[in-house]
């Protein structure tokens, strides 16, 4: 393999990493009220990403040597794909709808903590920005700066009938600083809640998110990253060598389509991509 080519590999690589970490792009955003770097990584969405990496690297490189070797400009897109690329991309996006679909008519865990944070006016991610946003005004406020209500200004009065040794100056800052107090820890019963109702659905790193669901590691998880990870590897070795897309054996297309079904059909009973 040429360096320039083993470069465009890591330095795609590389890029398509930061930006899943920092972005949705690889990540089904089940639970909207997390950022998207706290999202799980998706199985689906990354085999999907990995194929179309593989290929167009593989395809980028079968062109560079048929500029570099001076070839015809009519000739240059002719059998640049192999049947076999597309049936690899084509598997893997099958995969991923079928996922979607599996999400779409049922009632998963994702979806039960979705409406409980919903009933708790907390429906996407800016909406809990907001919240902490509330909490941090509320901790720089002073006694004197919270206004009270009609029915507590009204309660001065007879408070201060029962304690006739405090001012009313007192007893009004003393009531300000109760509500500052109240209000701050209903906010943050708030935000706990929300904290221990996301935790489990938190991303644990690439791998883990790959290779486990909320219940441990997947055995058909790990069958499809290991078949992904062999194939692609190899696809891609073969290109560089041989200056053109392999000729998969048909087996090994059916192992990738097998490892694809296999994750659908087990979707049923796991509670992430």
């Amino acid at each position: 393999m040429p360096i320039w080519g083993t470069t465009l590999i890591i330095l795609a690589v590389l890029a398509l990493l930061r930006l899943s970490g920092r972005t949705a792009i690889l990540k089904d955003q089940l639970i909207p009220q997390l950022p998207p770097n706290l999202q799980t990584f998706s199985l689906a969405r990354t085999q999907m990403a990995w194929w179309f990496l593989i290929i167009l690297l593989c395809a980028g490189d079968i062109l560079a040597k048929r500029l570099i070797a001076g070839g015809d400009a009519g000739t240059l897109l002719q059998n640049l794909l192999s049947p076999q690329a597309l049936t690899l991309m084509g598997l893997a996006t099958l995969t991923a709808g079928g996922g979607v679909a599996v999400d779409a008519v049922q009632y998963t865990r994702e979806d039960q903590v979705n409406d409980a944070l919903k009933q708790l006016n907390l429906g996407s991610y800016a909406d809990v920005v907001d919240l902490r946003a509330k909490i941090a005004d509320w901790q720089s406020r002073t006694a004197a700066g919270i206004p009270l209500t009609p029915a507590e200004a009204q309660s001065i009065p007879a408070a201060l009938a029962a304690n006739p040794g405090s001012s009313q100056a007192e007893l009004t800052t003393a009531r300000q600083i109760q509500k500052k107090a109240a209000t701050i820890t209903d906010l943050q019963r708030l935000l706990d809640e929300y904290n221990r109702q996301t935790a489990p659905f938190r991303t644990q790193g690439w791998f883990r998110d790959m290779v486990t669901d909320v219940d441990g590691t997947a055995l058909h998880r790990l069958q499809a990253v290991a078949w992904s990870l062999l194939i692609g590897a190899a696809f891609v070795y073969v290109t560089f060598k041989s200056g053109a897309m392999p000729q998969l054996d048909d087996n090994l297309l059916g192992v990738m389509g097998i490892s694809g079904a296999g994750y659908v059909g087990f979707k049923y009973n796991e509670t992430q991509y």
